[in-house]
């Protein structure tokens, strides 16, 4: 997330907001996918969000700036 949100500044000076629209789907059926991966899934969809946010906001996120997440 560190070198997104730098490139994202150097290319535009500053981020005024933040869209995360990204995710992971299971790959089989419910019955038939793992524990294990549920919880790959869990991180990718969840943490990778929250490494981004922290990352632009604690940097470079304008006080003004909206975070959104859509699902």
């Amino acid at each position: 997330p560190t070198k997104l949100t730098e490139l994202a500044v150097s290319s535009f000076g500053k981020i005024d907001g933040l869209v995360i629209n990204h995710g992971l789907l299971a790959p089989k059926q419910f019955a038939d996918t793992t524990v294990d991966e549920w919880k790959h899934i869990y991180d990718v969809n969840v943490f990778s969000g929250i490494a981004l946010v922290r990352s632009s906001h604690l940097t470079h996120l304008e006080s003004y700036a909206d975070i959104c997440q859509a699902q």
